[in-house]
Parts: C-alpha cells; structure tokens; sequence
C-alpha cells in the first residue's frame, strides 16, 4: 500500500512541475455614450382656474409632473461632465405666462456619477442646463428613474393677460459635454 501511494504522489508532483503557462493581451474598446430619453412623450395640458372669489389671484396649480428625463453616458471625453440643457423650440405662450419647470433630484436604481438638479427655471427660447455634472452613470428606465420634470404655469404679468389667448410650445431637451 506505501508503494503505491507514493508512486501515485510522485506522478502527481511531475504533472503539477510540468505544468506550463501563458498569457494573451486582451484589449476592450468601450465607445463613448451619449443618450438620453423622456419616459413619457404624451402631450401635457395645463390650466389656470377660475377663482371662487372676486380679488383672488388666477389658481395656477395645475401641476404635471409624469415626465422622467433618464440618460446613459459613458466615457466623458478629457474628464469633464455632462449637461442637460431645456429650452423652448417652437410655439409661444400666452402674454403674462410663463411656463416653469421643476427638476427633481435623482431617484432610482441607476448608478456612477448622477447629475444635479439645477432647481427651477423658468423657460424660454435660450437654453438653460437643467441637470448638471453627468459622468460616466446610468439613471435607470422609465417612470421612477432620472429626474422627475414638474411643470407648471406662472403670471409674470398680470396686466398682459387676456382670456382668448392660448398658447402651445415645444420644449427641447439637449444632453450635451460641459
């Protein structure tokens, strides 16, 4: 039995001595990645109510807030971020109206270097940054991912308003490097 286990220990051992090794040089090519979307592109409605007293102000609380703003982006370019810019592209709003837009912090199961909220802005036709300082992150898709968008109306003068007017706009939403 003692020369068998040792006959079976020495074949091992020069099978493990034997042994050789190599190596291959793996290269990974990761591209750079830009992309951002809204989890909701549906039409949005708001409107400004009539007060139950006379000397109220118009009630403005007509409030959306469905729309998520989510975004990818990898390999930022010599170190910088990122920047969500909003404008408004086509359309007008009715004289004495603003429409305002409200940027949540992020929220979700997303992960890497999150953008910030710039708070509320007021848009117009100039693009204004909504989310700033993206790195290489993920948000995460659709509703409860990103930054959630609010948006709502404000007189900014209530001297221009007039009842017959109407207004429709398009806003455009930029991802861009810093």
């Amino acid at each position: 039995m003692k020369i068998i286990f040792s006959i079976a220990f020495i074949v091992l051992f020069n099978t493990i001595l034997a042994q050789a090794s190599a190596s291959i040089i793996a290269g990974v090519n990761l591209p750079e990645i830009s992309m951002m979307d809204l989890s909701d592109n549906n039409t949005i409605t708001l409107n400004a109510e009539i007060p139950n007293d006379a000397g109220k102000a118009l009630d403005l609380q007509s409030v959306d807030n469905s729309k998520w703003i989510n975004y990818t982006s990898a390999i930022v370019p010599g170190g910088t971020s990122r920047k969500i810019q909003a404008s408004i592209s086509a359309g007008s709003l009715p004289p004495g109206i603003e429409l305002e837009l409200g940027i949540g912090s992020y929220f979700g199961f997303g992960e890497g270097v999150l953008g910030i909220s710039e708070g509320i802005v007021s848009l117009n036709t100039m693009p204004q940054t909504i989310i700033n300082g993206i790195g290489g992150a993920y948000t995460g898709d659709g509703v409860n991912n990103g930054h959630q968008l609010n948006f709502r109306l404000s007189i900014s003068d209530y001297a221009q308003l007039d009842y017959e007017s109407v207004g429709s706009v398009e806003v455009t939403y930029t991802l861009t490097d810093n």
